[in-house]
């Protein structure tokens, strides 16, 4: 079972910074929320790597490892064995339908 978010809600997490800020870096939260969502909105089984995630999300990969450091750091997701994944927790809290973007 999955959470309430239907497709798209990366794109549409995304699209929430302002718009004069579409030339400047992305902030650090959307980047989390962004990396968080797709990984939900992913099949389960292995998770993506993190060069696939920065390709998939158009980050530099710089930018989403330090994002995927500090979600870890958090407890909000993992990275074993090169496959970035969320927690059991976070999983639990979508399919409850509380992360609603």
């Amino acid at each position: 079972m999955r959470g309430s978010r239907g497709s798209g809600t990366v794109d549409s997490c995304l699209m929430s910074e302002p718009p004069g800020d579409r030339d400047h870096p992305v902030s650090e939260r959307t980047i989390e929320r962004a990396i968080i969502l797709h990984l939900l909105e992913a099949e389960d089984g292995p998770g993506p790597s993190p060069a696939a995630l920065a390709a998939a999300l158009g980050f530099g990969s710089g930018t989403v490892e330090g994002a995927l450091g500090r979600l870890s750091e958090a407890g909000v997701l993992a990275v074993v064995e090169g496959a970035a994944s969320v927690s059991e927790a976070v999983r639990r809290i979508d399919e409850l339908g509380l992360i609603g973007i």
